[in-house]
């Protein structure tokens, strides 16, 4: 064998080697994303390729990332809410623009 058939063998084992890492890779973190099992995620998309993640992105979240995801939310939204910047912002007595307001004379 010559050594650019050698070089080719171990090119295309190392491009066999990244696809298999990014087909572990790539559903583990869509699973772990969703709430759902990573592993149990990475094995069907080893026997089933692109259908188990088409089927992984269908689902979408579980119940209580979807639960954890609202929360957040709300969260975020009183905290915006809470903040009286924006009222202060808005209601100006003094009769400046808003270009007045972010000048500094």
């Amino acid at each position: 064998m010559n050594e650019y058939a050698l070089i080719l063998i171990v090119l295309i084992a190392l491009f066999l080697l990244l696809f298999v890492w990014l087909c572990m890779i790539i559903p583990a973190r869509m699973a772990r994303k969703r709430g759902r099992s990573a592993f149990g995620w990475v094995v069907a998309s080893m026997i089933f390729w692109p259908w188990a993640i088409i089927v992984l992105a269908c689902l979408g979240d579980t119940e209580e990332v979807r639960r954890q995801k609202i929360i957040e939310d709300e969260m975020l939204r009183k905290s915006v809410h809470e903040d009286n910047s924006q009222e202060r912002f808005f209601a100006n007595p003094s009769g400046k623009t808003v270009n007045d307001l972010y000048r500094r004379n």
